[in-house]
């Protein structure tokens, strides 16, 4: 009977597994995505080693090519160009997906090892929009899944002696890939925090040398110390307003965030979970690690929605811990297996039912590699031999790098820090409201095409683009579902 209750649990899992799985297969839009310019940083590294200006500048602008950029996930574009070279996209979204997979494993073991197995399937399926939200193929992917192993390890005592030497090795890899390297600081700390709290002066010794091993590793960076601690001022010369980084609250005054409602359900349904179980729950222990874990990715979720993912990998170990007094059930295995499988349809038919528009966005681009069409703008640019400097959006400049690069560089692409301030205020943004600047910028910089992505809903840009449509010195030589390239009307 064990051996059938144990396959029935596995059975439940792979449902749940398949399904974040399923939700996190979509094809990549690369006219709307940072992926190209990762893809591009990738070749130029390989090709120019770690002193290449692609590290260090604004190396692919023609406004300000020489304006200090920290390239922080360098490393991510060597492993994504590699793939792609090797496997193409889809090889490249295989890739991603393992790397979700083992993700979404290591957070399914600790939130198994914390809680239940009923605790742990109905919170995966009530987090599972959440879980699958960020399914583009990003850096950022690395970190959920370090954050996975570095949790995984500090979580189990056992584990953690056997094995803590791997943190610093993973810090020394993680700095080189993400900017969210911090993490790993941080999630020793929090565990760190707690072994003071309890007392515990082995195991603060043990984790305060591993704290120093991972700031030590921290520093094998191309720009050293200085990278370590650039996290700290990353957002010190944003001057463009970029969606991910709002608070959902923000973003629910301009429009309608997919993913917000399951965000705030599942915030309110974390801090329900740590209530029920300090009235309802027999132990009545506070564990500091997972208040802390709680409320470091509340505040990090809050702060900006790009860190809803991370909010819910790490809020299924808390629902998990927090609502183990659900194993309550059917002592028939049979019983057991069918609430459970009937239980998780209910919820995910709520959650469908809550949000059809959430769904509808997943599966519209359903899929592995690039969705049709998307290569078209840049090929036809490249082949018809259009003339620049090119004038383009701020959405669509990490598509251009990737197909136009070395042959043309951008006017702008979507990275805030590696631009002046004063650039998105002063000239990007008036020189799209307003005509006269637009004609002073256009007379500055020679414009002689525009390559603009069509749903950049950026009201300065739909604006632009419709004088630009009945503006007798641009002509339209293409279009199509997502881009469309304009020349100046002479003889050239």
């Amino acid at each position: 009977m064990e051996k059938e209750k144990n396959f029935f649990r596995v059975f439940l899992f792979c449902l749940l597994f398949l399904g974040f799985l399923f939700l996190s297969s979509q094809k990549v839009n690369l006219l709307a995505s940072d992926l190209g310019r990762h893809l591009k940083n990738g070749e130029v590294i390989l090709k120019e080693g770690l002193k290449s200006k692609v590290i260090f500048t604004n190396f692919y602008s023609y406004t300000y090519p020489d304006n200090f950029f920290w390239n922080h996930h360098w490393g991510s574009g060597v492993i994504f160009f590699l793939i792609k070279n090797f496997l193409g996209f889809r090889g490249l979204f295989a890739f991603y997906l393992l790397i979700s997979g083992l993700t979404f494993f290591l957070f399914l073991l600790i939130a198994k090892e914390k809680g239940s197995f009923k605790s742990t399937f109905f919170a995966g399926v009530f987090l599972l929009p959440l879980l699958s939200w960020r399914s583009e193929i990003r850096p950022e992917v690395f970190s959920y899944f370090f954050s996975g192993i570095f949790l995984f390890l500090l979580s189990s005592q056992v584990r953690f002696k056997k094995f803590f030497w791997v943190l610093p090795l993973i810090e020394l890899f993680w700095v080189n890939v993400h900017v969210y390297f911090f993490l790993g600081f941080v999630w020793v700390v929090i565990f760190l925090a707690e072994a003071i709290l309890e007392k515990d002066k082995v195991l603060v010794k043990k984790l305060g040398f591993v704290l120093i091993l991972c700031l030590l590793a921290s520093i094998f960076n191309p720009l050293g110390i200085k990278g370590t601690f650039y996290p700290l001022r990353i957002f010190d010369n944003y001057g463009y307003l970029v969606l991910e980084n709002q608070s959902i609250f923000y973003l629910d005054k301009l429009i309608d965030y997919p993913a917000g409602i399951f965000f705030k359900l599942s915030l309110g349904g974390l801090v329900l979970s740590f209530l029920l179980r300090w009235f309802w729950g027999k132990e009545k222990r506070v564990v500091w690690s997972e208040i802390f874990l709680g409320a470091l990715v509340s505040f990090l979720a809050l702060k900006a929605v790009r860190n809803f993912s991370l909010f819910a990998f790490v809020s299924w170990i808390l629902f998990s811990s927090n609502l183990v007094f659900f194993n309550r059930g059917s002592k028939k295995d049979l019983g057991e297996f069918f609430s459970c499988f009937l239980g998780g349809i209910i919820v995910f038919m709520l959650l469908f039912f809550l949000k059809p528009s959430f769904w509808i966005y997943k599966r519209k681009n359903f899929g592995l590699g690039l969705v049709e069409g998307g290569e078209n703008a840049g090929v036809f640019f490249k082949a018809r031999k259009i003339f620049g400097p090119i004038f383009n959006d701020y959405d669509i400049g990490s598509y251009l790098i990737y197909y136009l690069y070395p042959d043309q560089k951008v006017f702008v692409d979507n990275r805030p820090e590696a631009y002046p301030q004063d650039f998105f205020q002063k000239i990007y943004i008036p020189m799209q409201e307003n005509e006269e600047v637009w004609r002073s910028m256009e007379e500055r910089y020679k414009f002689s095409s525009i390559f603009f992505y069509k749903h950049d809903l950026t009201p300065w840009a739909q604006s632009f683009l419709s004088r630009r449509l009945q503006d007798v010195d641009w002509k339209v030589v293409y279009a199509d579902d997502y881009a469309v390239i304009l020349v100046k009307n002479e003889k050239k």
